[in-house]
């Protein structure tokens, strides 16, 4: 069977409507969290939790470094950095490459901030306090009788070891009906604290993910059946 999708006045008259949960990327999350199987977003619909759908393990973005732009051919890097350790000043490093002293020097100064700037983010990165971001940009498509409009959606963040870390705030699918125009919105993570000895002797799940914030975008649709195959 084919559908149609239909969207605003008509859509209240359609039996049949598709949930469209589009996740896209996050800031706050553990770095150690996202091994393995990695961090996974769940969603389903209210009373529904059998038809749930998984996303993939989330992508870091935005932590690599990269290396600065030189005007120099990248394949003379080793041959400058073997030349370098041998003792060779850079006067004769240019002589024998062909090449100016000062894009040599450059150069060197370039790999000296790189390695430097390493350090510093592999320090940082060894702070319990260290969080990354991570992207998904994937679709989770949920079909459902026209009826069950009154229910909520549920998204939840599991880790790899398929645990639950924390819902995001649940939405309304009624409300999704009223949004003439479906935009982003970011949404903070809900965690619930851990209480005791326990919890203050190891970092819980609820402290490590209390400051993950996720950008999402919901749309609801209206499904008709079509008359016609859609041309590929």
């Amino acid at each position: 069977q084919w559908f149609d999708i239909v969207e605003g006045p008509a859509l209240s008259a359609q039996l049949q409507v598709a949930i469209w949960v589009e996740l896209l990327k996050g800031t706050g999350f553990p770095m150690e969290a996202n091994v393995r199987r990695g961090l996974r977003w769940r969603t389903w619909i209210e009373d529904n939790e059998d038809h749930a759908k998984v996303s993939p393990k989330g992508q870091t973005c935005g932590s690599e470094l990269q290396f600065p732009q030189v005007a120099i051919n990248p394949r003379l890097f080793p041959v400058i950095d073997n030349l370098s350790c041998r003792g060779y000043p850079i006067k004769d490093i240019s002589e024998i490459l062909g090449i100016n002293e000062e894009l040599v020097t450059s150069y060197t100064r370039a790999r000296e901030d790189f390695q430097r700037s390493q350090a510093e983010l592999v320090q940082a990165q060894s702070k319990d306090d260290y969080r990354v971001d991570l992207q998904w940009f994937d679709i989770a498509v949920h079909l459902l009788d026209a009826s069950h409009l009154p229910k909520k959606l549920h998204i939840a963040l599991y880790d790899s070891k398929d645990a639950e870390v924390g819902r995001l705030e649940p939405i309304s699918l009624r409300s999704l009906q009223d949004m003439p125009t479906p935009g982003t919105r970011v949404c903070q993570l809900q965690v619930e604290a851990d209480q005791g000895i326990v919890a203050w002797l190891v970092p819980s799940a609820p402290t490590r993910f209390a400051t993950v914030e996720m950008e999402i975008c919901v749309k609801l649709c209206g499904l008709r059946p079509g008359n016609d195959i859609p041309r590929m």
